[in-house]
């Protein structure tokens, strides 16, 4: 930069985080042209484009997120050591967290968290990532999102895992399937099956190692992100995807498919909840986590029940 005004890295925080100059403007109390302004003056002193338009959002370019990865944890240390109490309010913060999750994990929690934050702190907002497994995890390490949802394994060591949720996984055939009514270890091995390759594929790993040991190699026909996406490819084929219950049976509602067990004892997927451990010295960090664990609890509780109740 030509010139050391510090406070445009404030304003390019937000825009990456946000990616609005309106709610750039509502988040400090500014006018959005103040904004506009401000964004010229960080073109001009960086002699780089920053941001594209997309619709109506903001892009960061790859300069951009690089010089906001650089200075976030800075001015994120700066903030919390010029708080005077350390303290987070929920009710009144205007915070935005950013969580990655697949469209499984989104099912699963948004419904919950959206109405915690209603109710508990409606100005804060939640940006939603969706997982991708090129480039994922490391969002989080570079501390661009506050947290992800998913089955994660092997970490960097600045991450942190914690446990939120187990949940048996499940196949999902065509109702048209010509094993449907003879789904055996057999029909599985000698299947063409749908891999869902979000969260890095890391439970694709996992089951193969399993179904290795039954000496099964999956013939893999598709690789999809999409787990609900993979129920209605299932519908028109015969291919075969291996799903957590809960999707499948969601799925199951609007789609022509079936639900079976496999032959084979599959390994569950346990899902976790993955941050930095910088944020771990900030409150407002930590109270989102224990939101995230409560909605994981109610989760497990309602699962709890429809079990017993057969």
């Amino acid at each position: 930069m030509r010139h050391n005004d510090l406070n445009l890295l404030v304003y390019l925080d937000l825009l990456v985080r946000h990616g609005s100059a309106t709610r750039v403007a509502e988040v400090l109390g500014v006018s959005q042209p103040a904004v506009s302004a401000a964004v010229r003056r960080l073109r001009s002193m960086t002699e780089h484009p920053l941001f594209v338009r997309t619709g109506r959002e903001l892009a960061p370019t790859a300069y951009a997120l690089s010089l906001q990865q650089q200075f976030a944890p800075l001015l994120r240390q700066w903030r919390e050591l010029t708080d005077r109490d350390g303290d987070f309010s929920p009710g009144v913060s205007d915070r935005c967290f950013s969580i990655l999750a697949s469209d499984y994990t989104q099912y699963l929690f948004l419904p919950l968290l959206a109405r915690r934050l209603a109710t508990e702190a409606p100005n804060v907002s939640l940006r939603v990532i969706p997982s991708n497994p090129y480039r994922g995890v490391q969002l989080i390490e570079q501390q661009q999102v506050d947290l992800g949802i998913g089955y994660y394994r092997n970490v960097h060591p600045q991450l942190r895992l914690c446990p939120v949720l187990e949940e048996q996984a499940v196949c999902v055939l065509a109702r048209s399937h010509p094993a449907l009514d003879c789904f055996d270890e057999h029909a599985y091995a000698s299947a063409s099956h749908i891999a869902i390759t979000v969260e890095n594929a890391a439970y694709n790993a996992t089951l193969d190692r399993a179904l290795a040991a039954h000496k099964i190699r999956r013939r893999i026909a598709i690789s999809m992100p999409s787990y609900v996406s993979a129920a209605h490819v299932v519908e028109e084929t015969e291919y075969v995807a291996t799903l957590p219950r809960s999707i499948a049976e969601f799925a199951a509602k609007t789609a022509a498919i079936e639900i079976r067990p496999c032959a084979i004892e599959l390994p569950p997927l346990d899902l976790s909840m993955l941050f930095h451990v910088n944020s771990e010295a900030d409150a407002a960090s930590q109270w989102f986590q224990r939101v995230v664990l409560e909605c994981a609890e109610v989760i497990a509780s309602s699962w709890a029940t429809s079990a017993a109740k057969g």
